[in-house]
């Protein structure tokens, strides 16, 4: 969530492409999926109906459907492919031993066949205990399989969730206080023992998060899918005027502008054109920004004045900073993209020589490619030098 520039590289050069693809169907369930209320911070924690309890905590824990007034418990799921949630295994089983005796209870649910789990619990663990098996590690806790998956379906889809680990803490009044990663949640499980957890704070920003992504973002995809851009800058603007995060903030905006982008025309060159007069003394934000439009161009996305528009946005780079090689190399291969292969060359040269010149290495990267330039400038001059074959006249 947080890496925002990689998702918008992924959603401009991957994701989007890829999404028109889709079928009526699949957008037809993203959009219905999209419209039915989530399972959030403060929703009443839905009953359990999970099909095997492989262990109890050594006969401590009872199997639970219904939720004890007065008690906490962490709904965990995991699988045994998943290698972030077998790590995180360490760490449940010290939790639960740190709480056992204050009225906390870990379930750990995974989706797959009782074989499956228990062929994986045989294992020995790694890193642990010599001869140490996973079937050990967590027999202090309440490890489960649910084989029709109806566990995930109530919490994991309900709450707009698609990556595991991912830990549902409950409280003592049968609500859900905390979602995320079971290895970031320590201090909200104090907190929630202890009573001092701030509920509505730590809403505040999930049902932001959750509703941007469970959302917001399908929705414009599904736009995008359907040919109307328009719409899906639409549906940004409107998330803008509701986020309060910068987080998301900035995430939606720069999905707002990779969707420009990608429709290319006047507004596209205009929305580059306004982000170097507003960022003109940032070099940060204007590299990611034309690095964006690098990976766009590079990858067919955009082209002509949107590129032309990048070359002026890298040109303020490198005013801004003249003894930056990196500038210079993206200037150059905006150039080469654009078609302007002698001045690709040229900016391509001195990106070389500053790295000389700073008695640095010259990367392979960089090298390379002006080796690839100044082959294919040679190809093109012996070309024009060929003498022309004359027809053969017919007979």
């Amino acid at each position: 969530m947080k890496n925002y520039l990689k998702l918008i590289l992924l959603i401009a050069v991957v994701v989007l492409p890829a999404f028109s693809s889709r079928s009526r169907a699949e957008e037809d369930a993203t959009k219905k999926e999209a419209a039915v209320e989530l399972l959030t911070i403060g929703s009443k924690a839905p009953v359990l109906d999970i099909e095997n309890w492989i262990s109890d905590g050594n006969g401590q824990f009872k199997k639970v459907t219904t939720f004890e007034k007065g008690k906490v418990y962490v709904v965990e799921f995991w699988a045994t492919w998943c290698a972030p949630c077998v790590a995180s295994m360490p760490h449940l089983s010290e939790t639960q031993q740190r709480y056992a005796d204050k009225g906390v209870q870990l379930i750990s649910v995974s989706g797959e066949e009782l074989e499956t789990v228990e062929k994986f619990l045989l294992g020995e663990v790694r890193g642990g205990k010599p001869g140490q098996t996973y079937a050990e590690l967590t027999s202090n806790y309440c490890l489960t399989c649910d084989p029709d998956q109806s566990t995930s379906k109530d919490y994991m889809k309900a709450a707009g969730q698609s990556g595991i680990p991912c830990a549902f803490l409950i409280g003592k009044t049968g609500l859900i206080e905390w979602i995320g990663h079971p290895m970031g949640m320590d201090e909200a499980l104090k907190q929630v023992v202890d009573n001092s957890w701030d509920r509505e704070a730590f809403a505040t920003l999930f049902k932001q998060e959750q509703m941007f992504e469970s959302v917001i973002q399908p929705q414009v995809l599904a736009a995008y899918r359907g040919g109307d851009l328009e719409k899906a800058v639409e549906i940004l603007d409107n998330a803008l005027t509701t986020l309060t995060d910068k987080d998301l903030v900035e995430q939606a905006t720069s999905m707002r502008r990779a969707i420009i982008l990608l429709a290319g025309g006047d507004k596209a060159v205009k929305e580059v054109a306004q982000f170097v007069e507003k960022n003109k003394q940032d070099n940060a934000a204007l590299d990611k920004m034309g690095r964006m439009i690098f990976m766009m161009a590079a990858s067919s996305q955009i082209k002509g004045e949107v590129v032309k528009a990048g070359i002026e946005l890298a040109k303020q780079t490198q005013k801004n900073d003249p003894e930056s090689a990196d500038s210079l190399e993206l200037l150059s291969h905006l150039f080469y993209i654009n078609g302007n292969l002698d001045q690709a060359i040229d900016t391509q040269k001195k990106a070389v020589a500053l790295f000389t010149k700073n008695k640095k290495e010259v990367p392979k990267g960089v090298s390379s490619f002006l080796e690839e330039l100044l082959t294919e400038k040679k190809e093109m001059a012996g070309s024009k030098k060929a003498p022309e074959k004359k027809e053969k006249a017919n007979p």
